[in-house]
């Protein structure tokens, strides 16, 4: 996590007893963005994006996903789950109305807030986000790279292939550099995508992947896995970036 967001960071008390790790930036009396960050994803900010939505007078508000980081896990959670923790975190910031949005595998948690809290929730945006792979007519694995398409076939087999899997791809992870990132996406982001992925937000997707991983694989493995045994909407890093390719994050 980025020393200058350390001061906002806080607790809060879940359903179950858990924990859940939440970021908070911006005015106190200002309307929360509640932003849903992609898969795999620790609680890292990009203070780019904190500065712009403060001065649209949002106040953002981020957390981790149960198993990232210091939230406590929640094994078989599905995607409509963090309407929950979002209510349970906005309760705790004492705040009623807010918008939310979420890109890549955040998508899906951004639109599950919006249809399961619609008294509170005033608006949405899915950004390159997930779609349900059941969804009707949909050749969900159509156009997704390689490394997307390994990913969501070791969910399919079964939770051992998937936490193998994402073993594996975590020790990549741990120690991943700004200057690595682009190199690391291989096919899953296009010459034109890559071409953006410099300097602090290259910075920013480091240390969020290097976040994602630090206290384990529970987070990810959650985000790909039960989805994918009931044949829900799942919330993985696979989705349709602006260019038309499979990206992750």
């Amino acid at each position: 996590m980025h020393a200058d967001a350390a001061s906002r960071v806080r607790t809060v008390q879940a359903a179950g007893g858990r924990r859940l790790e939440v970021l908070v930036s911006g005015p106190e009396s200002a309307l929360p963005l509640v932003f849903h960050n992609g898969t795999p994803a620790g609680l890292v900010a990009f203070e780019p994006m904190l500065a712009a939505a403060a001065d649209r007078g949002l106040r953002t508000v981020m957390y981790a996903r149960p198993g990232y980081g210091a939230s406590t896990p929640s094994p078989g959670r599905s995607v409509a789950d963090a309407a929950g923790d979002v209510a349970a975190v906005l309760d705790d910031l004492s705040a009623g109305e807010f918008v939310t949005a979420g890109w890549s595998g955040g998508g899906p948690h951004a639109l599950a807030c919006a249809a399961l809290l619609p008294g509170r929730c005033r608006g949405v945006a899915s950004i390159a986000g997930v779609a349900p792979p059941t969804a009707d007519g949909l050749d969900w694995t159509a156009d997704m790279a390689d490394e997307n398409i390994t990913e969501f076939g070791a969910a399919m087999a079964g939770e051992a292939e998937l936490v193998a899997f994402l073993t594996a791809e975590a020790a990549e992870l741990r120690d991943v550099t700004a200057d690595q990132v682009v190199a690391g996406l291989g096919d899953l982001a296009s010459d034109v995508d890559k071409a953006v992925i410099t300097g602090e937000f290259a910075g920013y997707l480091a240390a969020a992947f290097r976040a994602s991983v630090a206290a384990g694989i529970d987070g990810w493995r959650d985000d790909d896995w039960p989805s994918s045994a009931t044949g829900g909407s799942r919330s993985t890093s696979r989705c349709r970036s602006p260019s038309g390719r499979a990206t992750r994050t």
